[in-house]
Formats: C-alpha cells, sequence, structure tokens
C-alpha cells in the first residue's frame, strides 16, 4: 500500500472516526466512565497518526491502553446485572438495594453503573451501548494500524531525499503558520466571552495580551510555545472540570446558583431527577452560550495541541539540519564569484534555511540591482489596509460610540471627531493610538466584568445610573464583548502601523535584507535577527516585493472612479438627511444642499473654490448635531436644555432633539454618523484629485 494512503487511512481513524466515538460516548452521559472517556479525547490530539514508527511509541502505547480501558465497563456492567438479578427475590426484587437517589445508587451511578429496570430503551442504549463502541472502535483501529504499518515496513520508505525544493515549502509554512496563528486566537477570544467568568477571563486576558503584543511588535519567540503548552493544560482541566460538574454530588455541594459557581464559570446543563435518574432533564434557566462553551473550549483545545505537536515536530526534525545549513552557508559566502551574477552556494535550494523561513531566492538584474518580486492579490490588499488602519480606527471608534451609547464611549466620539478636523490626522492619529487602546482594552475589561452572571453587581449609584456610564449588563453579554473586540482589533492595528513606522527594528529588517544579497561574507547573527523580525513582521515591511501590474491597474481604476464620483454620494446622502424628518436641523441640511447644487448650476468655477470652506462647514455642523442629539439621550441633560433654554418638549422637539429607544437611537445616530464619515472622506481623500479631474485646463 502507498505511503500516502497509509497516512490517509491513519488521519481518517484516529482523527475522525476515533475522537467522534470517544466524543459521543463522554456527552451522552455524564459518569465516571464519560469522564475517562474525555480524558482520552483530549489525549488524541497530543499523539501523532499511526505509522511505522509511532505505533512502536506513544500512540501504539495508547491504543493498545484504549482497549483493555474500554472492555473494562463492558465486563463491568455483565457482572453488575448478572449480580443484581442472582440476588433477586420476591421480597427483594431487582434492584432493591439501589433505591433511586440512595447513597449507594448515587456512588455507583456517578461511577457508571445503575439499574436499568425503570428505564426505557433508548436510555438503556444511551447508558450501555457507548462503552461497547468504544471498545469495538479501539480494537479495530488497532488491528488495523498494526496490520498496515507491518506490511508497509520496507527500508525505502523511510529514505530521506536530499536538497529537496524549499522555497515553495517555506511559502506554503508561513501561510499555514499565519492560518494556525490566526485560528488559534480566534479560539481563545470566542472561549473567553462565550461565558464571561473567572475561568473564562483567563482565556480574554490571553487573547488581549497576545492581540496587543502582535500591534507592539514584541515577538514572544519561544516563550509563545511555552504559552500555548500552559494553555494547554488549563483548557484541558477547564474541560474535564466543566465535565465533572454535571455530576449530582458536585452540584448538590455547589448549586449552579451559587455566588462561587457564577463567578467561577461553573454552568450546570444537566440535573438528575430521583425520581427518574435513568433519563436526561436539562436546567431550565440555562442560555445557548452555556450548550456552546464546552465545544469552544474543545475546539481551542485541540488546535493548541495540533500547534503544539507540530511545533514540536518541527522542532526535532528541523534543528540538526538548521545549524548544518548555517554553517554551509558561512563558508560557502566566504568563496569569491568567479562569474558575475553566479548563484549563491547551494544553487536554487541552498543557502540558509530555516524551520520557519521567510527568505526567498531573489533574483537579480544584469546591474546587480535586486528585482522585487510580485506580491499576491491579498497581500496587496492587506497591505492597503494596514497602511490606511487609522481611518479604519477612527471610523470603529465613532461605531463603538453609537453602537453602545454612554458617557464612556461617548470619549471614542469625541476623540474621533477631534483626530478628523486636525490638518495631519492620520500622524496625530497614530500617536494618539497606544492611549486609544490603552483605554479600549480597559473599556473591555470592565464590560467583561459586568458581563458576568453576578446578579450582586451595583445598576445605578445616587445620581447616575451604571448603564450610562457604560457598565451596562446585556442578556447577550458574549455577543457584545466579542462585537467590542472586534472593534478593539482596528485600533491595534493602528497601534502596529505606528509602530512600524516608527520603530527601529523595523528599520533594521530592511538593513538586513541589504546585506543578505551582497555576495559578500554575512553575519549569521545579522541573518538570524533578520529572519526573526521578517516573521513576525510578515506583511508589514514588504519593500522587496511590489504590486502585480493587474492590481496595480485595478487600484488606480478605483481610485479614480471614487475621486470623480464620492462627492456624489455625499450630496446624496446630504439630501437624504435633509428629507428623512422635518425638523430645524434637518432643514438646515436642506438648506446647504440647495446652496451646493444652485452654485454648481450657476458658476462652476466659483462652485469649484467654494467646494473646500463648503465641506468644512458641513463637517463642523454635522459634528454639532451629532454631539447635541448623542448628550441628549442622557437623562439628565433633557432637564438641562429645558431649563438652560427655556424651551418646552414640544418645541425641543421640532429642532431635533428627541429621546428614543435603545433600537430608534441607533438609527438615529447612523445616519449623520455616516454621513459625516462620507464627507470627511471626501475632503481628505478624494478633494484634491477632484480638483484636478474637474480642472477646465486638464487636457492641456
Amino acid at each position: 500500500m502507498p505511503a500516502k494512503a497509509i497516512k490517509i487511512i491513519g488521519f481518517l481513524q484516529f482523527r475522525i472516526f476515533l475522537p467522534l466515538t470517544l466524543l459521543g460516548a463522554s456527552l451522552l452521559r455524564f459518569n465516571g466512565l464519560s469522564f475517562l472517556y474525555l480524558a482520552c479525547l483530549l489525549i488524541t490530539p497530543l499523539l501523532p497518526i499511526p505509522s511505522r514508527v509511532t505505533m512502536r511509541g506513544a500512540t501504539g502505547i495508547f491504543l493498545k491502553c484504549l482497549v483493555p480501558i474500554s472492555i473494562l465497563p463492558v465486563i463491568g456492567h455483565i457482572i453488575f446485572h448478572v449480580t443484581l438479578v442472582a440476588i433477586a427475590t420476591p421480597q427483594e426484587p431487582y434492584g432493591f438495594y439501589f433505591a433511586n437517589c440512595s447513597t449507594r445508587e448515587s456512588l455507583l451511578r456517578q461511577i457508571g453503573f445503575q439499574r436499568l429496570d425503570n428505564a426505557s430503551i433508548p436510555n438503556i442504549i444511551r447508558l450501555i451501548v457507548p462503552d461497547a463502541v468504544v471498545f469495538i472502535m479501539a480494537l479495530v483501529i488497532l488491528l488495523l494500524s498494526l496490520r498496515i504499518t507491518r506490511q508497509n515496513s520496507l527500508p525505502s520508505q523511510s529514505i530521506d531525499m536530499p536538497l529537496i525544493p524549499v522555497i515553495k515549502q517555506k511559502t506554503t509554512n508561513i501561510y499555514m503558520k499565519t492560518l494556525s496563528q490566526f485560528t488559534l486566537n480566534v479560539a481563545l477570544l470566542a472561549a473567553g466571552v462565550i461565558v464571561p467568568s473567572i475561568f473564562g477571563g483567563v482565556y480574554f486576558i490571553t487573547f488581549l495580551i497576545l492581540l496587543t503584543l502582535w500591534g507592539c511588535y514584541i515577538p514572544m519567540g519561544r516563550k509563545f510555545g511555552f504559552v500555548q503548552k500552559l494553555l494547554l493544560i488549563y483548557t484541558g482541566g477547564h474541560l474535564l472540570l466543566l465535565h465533572l460538574y454535571q455530576f449530582q454530588f458536585f452540584q448538590d455541594v455547589l448549586p449552579p446558583d451559587d455566588l462561587i459557581a457564577r463567578v467561577l464559570g461553573l454552568t450546570g446543563i444537566i440535573r438528575t431527577e430521583c425520581s427518574d435518574v435513568d433519563s436526561v432533564y436539562f436546567h431550565s434557566d440555562v442560555r445557548w452560550s452555556v450548550f456552546i462553551n464546552p465545544f469552544l473550549l474543545l475546539v481551542l483545545f485541540w488546535i493548541t495541541a495540533t500547534n503544539s505537536r507540530h511545533s514540536n515536530f518541527k522542532t526535532k526534525t528541523l534543528g540538526d539540519e538548521r545549524l548544518g545549513s548555517l554553517v554551509r552557508t558561512s563558508v560557502g559566502t566566504e568563496r569569491q564569484r568567479l562569474v558575475e551574477n553566479e548563484e549563491l552556494p547551494g544553487g536554487r535550494y541552498g543557502g540558509i534555511s530555516s524551520d520557519e523561513g521567510i527568505h526567498e531566492s531573489v533574483p537579480t538584474t544584469t546591474n546587480g540591482e535586486e528585482e522585487k518580486a510580485k506580491r499576491r492579490p491579498w497581500m496587496s490588499v492587506m497591505l492597503l489596509i494596514m497602511k490606511q488602519s487609522y481611518v479604519l480606527s477612527l471610523i470603529v471608534m465613532m461605531a463603538w460610540s453609537i453602537t453602545y451609547h454612554s458617557w464612556l464611549t461617548f470619549v471614542f466620539l469625541l476623540t474621533a471627531c477631534f483626530l478628523w478636523m486636525l490638518p495631519n490626522s492620520r500622524t496625530w492619529c497614530l500617536r494618539s493610538s497606544p492611549f486609544v487602546l490603552l483605554y479600549a482594552e480597559l473599556l473591555l475589561l470592565a464590560q467583561y466584568i459586568f458581563g458576568m452572571n453576578l446578579k450582586e453587581l451595583p445598576t445605578e449609584t445616587n445620581e447616575y445610573k451604571f448603564d450610562e456610564i457604560g457598565l451596562k449588563r446585556h442578556s447577550e453579554p458574549s455577543l457584545n464583548i466579542g462585537l467590542q473586540t472586534i472593534y478593539t482589533v482596528f485600533m491595534v492595528m493602528t497601534l502596529r502601523q505606528y509602530i512600524s513606522e516608527r520603530s527601529p527594528t523595523a528599520r533594521l529588517d530592511q538593513q538586513a535584507y541589504v546585506l543578505e544579497q551582497r555576495p559578500h561574507r554575512v553575519s549569521v547573527c545579522i541573518y538570524l535577527l533578520s529572519s526573526h523580525v521578517n516573521i513576525f513582521l510578515p506583511l508589514d515591511h514588504q519593500e522587496r516585493a511590489q504590486d502585480s501590474k493587474t492590481m496595480i491597474f485595478i487600484g488606480h481604476f478605483l481610485w479614480v472612479l471614487l475621486c470623480k464620483y464620492w462627492i456624489i454620494f455625499c450630496a446624496i446622502m446630504m439630501a437624504v438627511i435633509s428629507l428623512q424628518d422635518v425638523v430645524i436641523y434637518r432643514i438646515i441640511y436642506m438648506f446647504l444642499f440647495l446652496f451646493f447644487v444652485l452654485i454648481f448650476q450657476l458658476n462652476f468655477t466659483i462652485w469649484r473654490r467654494l467646494n473646500y470652506i463648503f465641506w468644512w462647514i458641513v463637517i463642523i455642523y454635522s459634528i454639532f448635531i451629532l454631539i447635541i442629539i448623542y448628550t441628549y439621550q442622557f437623562e439628565q441633560f433633557h432637564t438641562y436644555w429645558t431649563n438652560f433654554t427655556g424651551f418646552d418638549d414640544t418645541l425641543l422637539k421640532d429642532i431635533g432633539l428627541e429621546r428614543y429607544d435603545t433600537t430608534g437611537l441607533f438609527v438615529k445616530l447612523l445616519t449623520p454618523t455616516s454621513f459625516l464619515v462620507f464627507v470627511i472622506l471626501q475632503l481628505r481623500y478624494f478633494h484634491t484629485p477632484f480638483l484636478k479631474l474637474s480642472a477646465s485646463d486638464r487636457y492641456k
């Protein structure tokens, strides 16, 4: 059988069939036997798939141990029920000594053995069959793995081919590593916010730390592997603890409504009814997020275990190769080339290589100048997003403030409006990104605490409500905290862009790359440092690459299109705002719109000259209106405006000041906020190109 077929069969049986069988056996009932199967399930991603080598090691030992582990419960069920039948008498019938919820019955039931005289057929299958299925699956996988690996144990199967191409392998490894780290962080975030608690807070805080380090360009190196191992142990223990908490004994000692259980995040899903101990009953007040929580923890554990296993495999198999490659390169690069433009020692597939390598052979022109490689399309898009991340950050700050109306988020709205109005808004936005990110993360942590299942938390003080401050208890805290965390990611991107433009580490990356292309001796230390930096900065520092002609054409076409017609979107948005409701502040928008259109029709030259001043007037007026509507929604500001202006509620409503509910407020704030963003983009990005494109002498 070909080696590839063996690998596919081993993957299917050890990564799909066996885990699904163990997962089903651990979910269909909650007792000591299912706890044992869950522990076996958590071991499987840590082991390699069955092969000729691994069957002699940990994988073979695990499969050989799983067979007796699964057969013993089957034998125990047979002995237990045969004994109950044998000792039964007319006076003491079957199960007489094991009354429901008695001490002996509870102990044996939570171990995995219970009487079945009152159980229905589906419950009998649920309680007995999983043990037999696990035994059959473990036995089949063990025998099949032993048979396949013994038949394909020829020496020719393990011969290593020298000088295999590594260029495509390096690129694939980088993409796979980036994808694995991305999925790990997503799983970490999901596991942290799904049930806010102390146990879940560990995942959430870890995610924030990793995200902040990524934004600050602080590499963790080997520490990340250590963090992964700690996270692996913690997640596995958390899963086992949640499984144990479904037992009747643990819920009797620490009820789900107890303060300690709610703070820790011990959620009870299954409850026991003494009148019918054979059936499954769920707690009535359990949210959907509690059911999803164990599955997210299992996904996080599986991803972390897979990354850790691959990391250990690469360290063991490529350590010697990396050292030998460095030695060969340091010796080979000292030789003088006899022919100009000769390839580096080792040819196309030689030179310095590492297990995480990002450096590829870069062709050179006849003049000795570097010929830049072509970026992939998605890399060009990501690079554009990173370069303009400050715009997204400002938009996100405004979106956060209107999505969650409070005094704490009002700071985001004021900061965004202030930064938009500065002459060099990009520079100031990048400079303020560390403080904005710190504020956002503190707000996230405060909201996370108020998202816990703690009824004891205060809701108001003597003068203010905590909802208006920004510390609100939502019915579904996981969704709200997750959305706020996504907002924070854009702020981290802005911080990352700021660090990439100001940090000397970024300049070191460029200098080290230039040194690497010279035909003279390359310092191994310089190379290792630059390689480490390049691995950590795969998207930002791409000076050695350029966009393809197709991407340049598409980008130029879209840019010209937006420069020509973005002003039309702004005019349409202004007309839409002015026609929504008949209030005074919208009438002013109508006046501005009519002035804009009439000047355009009367004199195009004057219209072009007044464009800049006109848009600034619209921006200042929109910011003023947005702030007034935003602050008027607070409870005390209604009284303040009435006392300060002397207007009654009817006149204030005619002006446009009206209090809305949560949904209505979001809709009312979304329109002026979107219009403000459109106008600012017109003024910052498209105004000057539009004047050049619309100039009467542009064809001269």
